[in-house]
């Protein structure tokens, strides 16, 4: 076609564009699946199944997310995404001594926002998550749903008060 190819950088700044529109997108989804769930059933309680997946099997993963889901809708009610390992700060380490290290700190966008095993993710996403369903969802989780091996539930059973959260299997 003989169009000119697309600069690292120009494609860059339209990845970033398209990233937001997602995410704003998937977050006014699951804000709207809150309030389905609050005006639904009239109330500011409910019941959540909570899961995560890694990128890769065991604990050795560095990228991995935790979902909450409504028992009532079976819908997606928040999602954390998270991450260990951040390429830009992976080429800062090995080009420290350099002059590049300043020019790509000045535009870096930090990508790492977990520095546990993986084998934790679960339980801090899950916490995470919980910690902000009042202020985002209005909305507190009241009954855990997870499997018997849920590492979630340990970190959250607390957290509206002393054993606030029930956890059924």
């Amino acid at each position: 076609m003989n169009l000119p190819a697309l600069l690292k950088s120009g494609y860059k700044k339209h990845e970033h564009k398209l990233l937001k529109v997602v995410t704003d997108v998937a977050e006014d989804y699951m804000c709207n699946t809150a309030k389905e769930v609050a005006e639904t059933f009239n109330r500011d309680e409910c019941g959540v199944s909570v899961d995560g997946t890694w990128q890769r099997r065991g604990h050795i993963s560095l990228n991995g997310c935790v979902a909450v889901l409504s028992i009532d809708t079976r819908k997606v009610l928040d999602l954390e995404v998270m991450s260990s390992y951040c390429p830009t700060c992976r080429k800062l380490q090995k080009m420290h001594k350099n002059a590049e290290y300043v020019a790509l700190k000045a535009d870096h966008i930090w990508q790492c926002n977990y520095e546990c095993s993986s084998a934790k993710m679960e339980s801090i996403g899950a916490h995470r998550i919980f910690s902000r369903s009042v202020k985002s969802r209005q909305l507190k989780y009241t009954t855990y749903y997870g499997g018997g091996d849920s590492k979630g539930f340990l970190s959250v059973q607390n957290i509206y008060g002393i054993n606030s959260v029930l956890k059924l299997e």
